[in-house]
């Protein structure tokens, strides 16, 4: 979150599919609409050479995709909505047995 905000990490059970969700909201600018379908991507980044290589979230997606999981996000820019801006991510697990 360029510039701060507030990261809220919270956990629930998703009851009728006996999943366990992990949901990492926060309240920085928003993913833009361009970007949004390559965040997942390998390597795919906004930053400049040397700030980062992009691979945190495609990582991520790849580890929760082999336990059986799966990892979605809403988010909303400022141009769209300046008072409800951020991103929440949400990581759905199915319970261990």
């Amino acid at each position: 979150m360029r510039g701060g905000g507030l990261l809220t990490i919270s956990t629930r059970h998703n009851s009728p599919e006996n999943r366990v969700e992990v949901l990492f909201k926060d309240t920085g600018h928003g993913i833009k609409t361009e970007y949004r379908n390559e965040i997942f991507d390998p390597f795919f980044t906004t930053r400049e050479v040397g700030e980062g290589g992009g691979l945190g979230l495609s990582v991520c997606y790849g580890l929760v995709s082999k336990n059986d999981g799966e990892i979605t996000f809403e988010t909303v820019t400022e141009e769209e909505d300046r008072e409800n801006k951020g991103s929440t991510f949400t990581v759905s697990l199915p319970v261990a047995p």
